[in-house]
C-alpha cells in the first residue's frame, strides 16, 4: 500500500477521534462543575462548639446547634438552601490546673486555623455560597480569630460570637447583651493569642457579640465577686439571631 496513502489515512483517523473524544472529555468536565455548583447552598453556616462540646449536638455544642440551625430553618423558610458545618477541633474542657493551660490555650488556635481552613475548603468548591460563622465560648474566640485572619472577604455574610473571651471593648462589632462593654477573659489576660485590634469596619458591622452581665468569659474584671452564677449558661437564640438575621440578608 501507498505509504502517503497510510500516513493520510491515520492522520484523518486522528482527527476524528479527535473529534468525539475532546467535545465528550470537556462536556463531562463542564457537566461536573455544574452539578457541583448546582448542589452549592445560599448559606453555609461555620458552627464551632464550646469547650468540652466537641462530641455534643453533631459536633456544635448546644447552644451553637440552637442558634446556627435556627438560622438555616429561618433562611429555608425564606427560600434559601443552607447547610449546618461544625468545625471539628479539639474544644478541650477548661483546665482545672495549669498544667491543662498551655493544651486549652492550644485548642483555641487550632480552632481559628480548622475554622479558616474549613471556610477556604468550602469556598473552594462553592464560591458563591454565604457564610454565617457561630461560635460559643471557646468556639467564640477560634471564629473571632478566624475572622481577623480571613478578614472582610465577599462570602462572609454574618457571624455570631456568643460570650466570646476575646471581646474587645470599642470593637466594630454589633454589641448586645446585658454586657455591653465587658472585656474577654483572653484579652484581659492577654493570653492565648488573643488578638487586641478591632476587626475590619464592614466585617465588624456584620458581626453579633453578645454577653451576658456576670459572665467572666467575655466581661472578665478580675473581681470574683461580680461573676454572676450560670450566666455563662444562659444564652438564647432568640435575640442573637434577631440581629443576626437581617445582616446576614433575611
Amino acid at each position: 500500500m501507498n505509504v502517503r496513502c497510510v500516513s493520510g489515512a491515520v492522520a484523518a483517523a486522528t482527527v476524528l477521534l479527535a473529534a468525539q473524544i475532546v467535545p465528550a472529555a470537556f462536556g463531562s468536565a463542564l457537566v461536573g462543575s455544574a452539578a457541583a455548583a448546582s448542589s452549592c447552598p445560599d448559606y453555609t453556616v461555620l458552627g464551632v462548639a464550646g469547650s468540652g462540646e466537641g462530641d455534643e449536638d453533631g459536633g456544635l455544642g448546644a447552644t451553637v446547634s440552637r442558634v446556627a440551625n435556627g438560622f438555616a430553618a429561618r433562611a429555608r423558610a425564606d427560600g434559601h438552601s443552607a447547610t449546618v458545618r461544625a468545625v471539628r477541633y479539639p474544644a478541650l474542657p477548661m483546665p482545672t490546673d495549669l498544667d491543662g493551660l498551655g493544651p486549652f490555650l492550644a485548642s483555641i488556635n487550632t480552632g481559628a486555623a480548622d475554622t479558616e481552613g474549613d471556610f477556604n475548603s468550602v469556598v473552594a468548591e462553592c464560591p458563591s455560597t454565604k457564610f454565617v460563622l457561630v461560635g460559643f465560648s471557646q468556639g467564640a474566640a477560634a471564629v473571632h480569630r478566624a475572622l481577623q485572619s480571613l478578614g472582610d472577604r465577599r462570602q462572609i455574610a454574618a457571624a455570631a460570637l456568643v460570650a466570646d473571651p476575646d471581646r474587645l471593648p470599642g470593637d466594630t462589632t454589633v454589641n448586645i447583651g446585658t454586657g455591653i462593654g465587658g472585656q474577654g477573659m483572653a484579652r484581659a489576660a492577654v493570653v492565648a493569642g488573643a488578638v487586641p485590634g478591632a476587626l475590619p469596619p464592614r466585617l465588624g458591622a456584620r458581626t453579633v457579640s453578645v454577653c451576658t452581665n456576670g459572665d467572666p468569659v467575655c466581661q472578665w474584671t478580675g473581681n470574683l465577686g461580680a461573676i454572676v452564677p450560670n450566666s455563662h449558661d444562659s444564652y438564647t437564640p432568640g435575640p442573637i439571631l434577631a440581629r443576626l438575621d437581617p445582616l446576614a440578608g433575611l
